[in-house]
């Protein structure tokens, strides 16, 4: 540990330099105060290694001076948003520069200089994603000296058709500036390319995939956004963009999707099947009402709720088969668990949980899906709703009159919709199904940064200290 005295707002500081934090406390002016206590939260800090973003010198007159530093470093607002901010110091020359040179080596070990490919969606949302990059990630990037090639997509399904093509490989991350459906087209074009460049069929649903290549970072600009607000608990852009420079990933589950034995895509939140897919499609002409399309669309698609008639086979540890009459198959892709008083997000969970609707009053069902809107933890806790954990499961519809199409396909007479993580997939054929596939990516993002203010501040005894 490095022990010396600096300067900070005025006021000399006793600093000391341990392996995993940089801690100040103003200088005891006598014997009295040093015997007394003197240290406490007002007059000290502490600022981990592992949360400084930068270490920079103060530049006047394009001449730098050596004798002052200024740390950036991540600080907590409220329980969950992160900020970056900055500590000037100053001391002699000598001394500066033993300990600016310790920190930036530290941060540039840790994160050498990295190169993202961001891709933004201008019509996710409010259509202000690319207002939100500028303002809200851009000046944390540069501070970091992360590199960045930024794309703004043109057509639905261009970030899958840039991510399958492009080389990628000056990159270190992709970026998904968006919601939570553009975030799965982006994992949808990560995926599918690392399975045809390790030669597996991406139609084949019996075939083990690879985990795509790069880690992906949302930068939240969508209208829910759930899937970064699991991940980060809150769906602020500087936070999200304080997760994606320091480095830390958390390994993500997704499912396939097909088709027809067709992949249609890949989904990291959640399936929606019957009428959250009626719901979802419903809400599409609405797109320009951003957010509050969702308070005030469903309540038509639910009282026009429909009944199907499915059969479903589901793997647990055999295949099994049910037929029923449902209002709707739905799956969570990120389950949840109980942590101590609450429920927690599991993102790499050993199985879905699938759950299916059976008839019931209208009453009961508003009820129901009310819970569910609120994240209850007992809002699938209803007799007309089965549970069951599974890998897997196959839809088809055997009531339902179908039709050639001129190309000789078989295709139903009546269109199904499924919510794939907030975007509608069209259910025209006899089947679909669904694959889970665990720790395919990897998502910038640490749960554990909500409990840095637990720190405790803690001095050391002048014989534990190493004086420059």
């Amino acid at each position: 540990m490095l022990h010396c005295e600096l300067q900070k707002d005025g006021l000399q500081h006793q600093v000391v330099l341990t392996d995993t934090d940089f801690i100040y406390r103003v200088k005891p002016r006598n014997e009295k105060e040093k015997d007394h206590g003197f240290t406490n939260i007002w007059n000290m800090g502490s600022i981990s290694l592992d949360m400084m973003l930068a270490v920079s010198k103060r530049v006047k007159k394009l001449k730098e001076n050596q004798d002052s530093f200024t740390i950036h470093y991540v600080a907590q607002n409220g329980s969950c948003n992160l900020s970056a901010r900055k500590v000037k110091f100053k001391g002699d020359e000598k001394t500066c520069m033993v300990i600016r040179d310790k920190l930036r080596s530290y941060v540039n070990n840790r994160h050498p200089i990295r190169r993202f490919l961001v891709l933004i969606n201008p019509v996710s949302g409010k259509r202000n994603a690319r207002t939100i990059f500028r303002r809200n990630v851009e000046p944390i990037f540069t501070l970091c000296g992360v590199l960045t090639e930024v794309i703004v997509t043109e057509r639905p399904k261009h970030a899958e058709e840039i991510l399958k093509n492009k080389d990628l490989s000056e990159f270190d991350g992709v970026i998904a500036v968006g919601g939570d459906g553009f975030y799965t087209e982006c994992v949808t074009g990560l995926i599918v390319r690392a399975q045809l460049r390790a030669g597996t069929d991406p139609n084949d649903p019996e075939s083990t995939i690879t985990p795509a290549s790069l880690p992906v970072g949302i930068i939240p600009a969508g209208s829910g956004d759930y899937i970064v607000q699991y991940l980060h608990g809150t769906r602020d852009p500087t936070t999200a963009a304080i997760h994606i420079v320091l480095g830390k990933c958390q390994k993500a589950n997704v499912v396939s999707v097909f088709k027809g034995r067709q992949l249609c895509c890949y989904s990291g939140l959640l399936l929606g099947f019957g009428l959250i897919g009626d719901i979802m499609n419903d809400l599409e002409g609405y797109r320009w009402m951003g957010s509050a399309r969702f308070k005030i669309i469903p309540t038509r698609s639910v009282m026009n709720r429909r009944m199907i008639d499915i059969e479903m086979d589901y793997l647990t540890d055999t295949w099994q088969t049910l037929s029923r009459t449902v209002y709707g198959v739905d799956v969570n892709i990120i389950t949840w668990r109980h942590e101590e008083s609450k429920m927690a997000a599991c993102f790499g969970d050993s199985a879905l949980s699938l759950y299916i609707t059976g008839r019931c009053k209208l009453s009961n069902h508003m009820k129901q899906l009310r819970k569910v809107q609120l994240q209850s933890k007992d809002c699938w806790d209803y007799d007309f709703v089965d549970q069951h954990r599974v890998t897997g499961f196959r839809v088809r519809f055997p009531n339902t009159p179908q039709q050639q199409s001129p190309e000789g396909e078989t295709m139903l007479t009546d269109k199904y919709y499924l919510n794939c993580d907030g975007e509608v997939v069209t259910i025209d054929r006899p089947e679909f199904e669904v694959r889970l596939h665990r720790n395919a990516v990897s998502l910038f993002g640490d749960s554990s940064l909500r409990d840095m203010n637990n720190n405790a501040f803690v001095w050391y005894r002048p014989k534990e200290l190493t004086h420059l």
